[in-house]
């Protein structure tokens, strides 16, 4: 018999598991009491899940009041759990051997720890027993297993070297004209880990090393990582995302791209120039594109709003049913702020407010007074498309009224 007990709002973005609704959290982190016995408990949401499930050996007692229905339904949300644990741990895995292949997750760099295992996940039909292991590999070499970076006083390296080092680095960086975000990309600290254990007698690649055998071993690698991202699409089907553009040379590109599982996959670029741009011409690449994903994994397809891609896309639909088509919302806003632009009154302010900027951009002593009473803040906001530029110019001299008065 289910507790009378009100049920309390759940706070925390843990809480908004499939499992809260047969648990009431407690006033302290990780208390819940299970709405079906009444039975208090800490541990969090996972402990009433065993509870629910009447999985023994987790520390907790087996639920009294749950029923088959609940105790199936708890088996399989901990069991989805634990099958998308094994899919982060294998992509994590994947990207760390595409990064650095001398890196190895099975040697001493690397650790497993194990885990109990766990009992009957599936319903009362069949029952399966599977032991998860977490690997928990160091996405860098770490400071403390043999053959990781020594000590200083082991090396002799002293607090001089280590500037002298950071200037070499910094002169490579600022010869270069690389952004100063750059150090924050994790192939960054990744580089210097392994030079640190690469150690005394490493050669620097050179341009044919980057350009010839380290290029096909990243492309190898970073096959690997699509490979295995490839898996989803025939478990949870995918999008196709399709993204039109003309290069500086007037060159037509279509890029595809295959959305699935949260991750987004680059599958190729087109060169469309010399195609004649019918609805029957961009209906077949798109079709090219579905045939080479697989039409029983496709979901849907998006395109931009052009009236070519609209009918293309109707016409695809009627090949494939089981496929849909919609535009880019992006694009459909970028349409509408266009169409409101065309409005008589809405373009005279949209004028006047172009005519405002022009006077201030064009005269340097006004600039430098308009960014004084602005607190340096400028008013032309530049934006991925003219029509979403002019509403946020518009919004920022609003905002900015009196200090340009």
């Amino acid at each position: 018999m289910a507790s009378s007990t009100p049920r309390a709002t759940p706070k925390s973005g843990r809480q908004r598991d499939k499992a809260w609704k047969y648990g009431i959290p407690g006033s302290k982190k990780g208390e819940v009491t299970c709405t079906e016995c009444t039975k208090w408990m800490t541990g969090g949401i996972n402990r009433l899940k065993y509870h629910l499930a009447q999985i023994p050996g987790y520390g907790v007692e087996e639920c009294s009041k749950s029923t088959p229905e609940i105790i199936r339904e708890m088996k399989a949300i901990l069991a989805e759990n634990d099958m998308q644990k094994e899919e982060r741990q294998k992509t994590k895995e994947a990207m760390v051997a595409a990064m650095n292949p001398t890196l190895s997750t099975s040697g001493p760099i690397g650790h497993t720890r194990g885990r109990q295992s766990l009992s009957s996940f599936g319903d009362n039909e069949g029952e399966a027993s599977r032991t998860r292991v977490r690997s928990n590999p160091n996405f860098f070499v770490p400071h403390n297993v043999p053959g990781a970076q020594p000590s200083l006083e082991g090396t002799g390296w002293n607090r001089e070297k280590h500037e002298q080092t950071k200037i070499a680095a910094s002169n490579f960086w600022f010869y270069n004209n690389l952004s100063f975000n750059a150090a924050n990309n994790v192939y960054w600290e990744g580089l210097v880990n392994a030079l640190t254990v690469a150690g005394k007698g490493f050669k620097a690649p050179t341009c044919h090393d980057f350009s010839g055998p380290l290029l096909e071993t990243t492309v190898k690698n970073t096959q690997v990582v699509v490979d295995d991202q490839k898996r989803y699409w025939k478990r949870k089907g995918c999008n196709i995302l399709s993204d039109g553009w003309t290069n500086g040379r007037n060159r037509t590109l279509l890029n595809f791209l295959v959305a699935s599982n949260g991750a987004m996959v680059f599958l190729k670029s087109i060169d469309a120039s010399n195609e004649i741009k019918n609805v029957e011409t961009v209906c077949n690449l798109l079709d090219g594109v579905v045939q080479e994903v697989g039409v029983e994994n496709v979901v849907q397809i998006i395109t931009d709003n052009e009236a070519t891609y609209v009918f293309a896309g109707r016409m695809l639909m009627e090949r494939h049913p089981t496929i849909t088509w919609n535009p880019c919302a992006a694009h459909c806003l970028d349409l509408m702020l266009e169409d409101i632009g065309k409005i008589g009154w809405v373009k005279k302010v949209v004028e006047d407010a172009r005519s405002v900027t022009k006077f201030i951009y064009n005269h340097t002593w006004v600039l430098a007074l308009m960014r004084k009473h602005t607190n340096g803040k400028d008013v032309v906001r530049p934006e991925v498309t003219r029509f979403a530029s002019h509403f946020i110019t518009l919004q920022s001299i609003l905002s900015a009224i009196s200090h340009l008065k």
